[in-house]
């Protein structure tokens, strides 16, 4: 694998656009519940709290606490990133991880907390409100434990 991260850079770069873009579109657009789908609608819900709106009603300490946690675990990832780059390892899954952190630690600096505005229901059954970035950090985890059970079966 090439240790080059120009390709990297280009795509970390356009996928932190398209998440700014689309919470941009979410602030102006989903005031009020849009339903697409049966399944999928979009509403903006400023998340104060915790992943999955834990402690969510707005109170000082869980926006610093969340916060405080995302700077570390972003810290880490980025001197792990650096660790897999000089053992030229695939940067693709951590780099996803940092950049939907990172946006969503913009979120909290800007708005106090995180814009969120994709919902996924059934009937009564509700799934937590999410964004771009948190679909980032999904896929990067998804593809760090490939890369780890790859890396570990040979």
């Amino acid at each position: 694998m090439s240790r080059s991260i120009g390709k990297y850079a280009v795509t970390f770069f356009v996928l932190s656009v398209f998440d700014r873009m689309t919470k941009t579109i979410a602030l102006v657009w989903c005031l009020s519940e849009k339903v697409m789908m049966s399944c999928v609608s979009y509403e903006t819900v400023l998340n104060r709290g915790l992943a999955l709106s834990i402690g969510g009603h707005g109170s000082l300490w869980t926006v610093w606490l969340s916060f405080g946690a995302a700077g570390i675990v972003t810290l880490y990832c980025c001197f792990y990133a650096y660790t897999l780059w000089r053992r030229n390892q695939s940067l693709w899954g951590i780099g996803s991880i940092i950049v939907g952190a990172f946006s969503n630690m913009t979120d909290r600096i800007f708005y106090g907390g995180v814009i969120d505005f994709i919902v996924i229901h059934y009937h009564d059954w509700v799934f937590p409100t999410f964004n771009v970035a948190d679909v980032m950090i999904c896929c990067g985890v998804a593809l760090l434990i490939m890369q780890h059970r790859e890396a570990n079966s040979e």
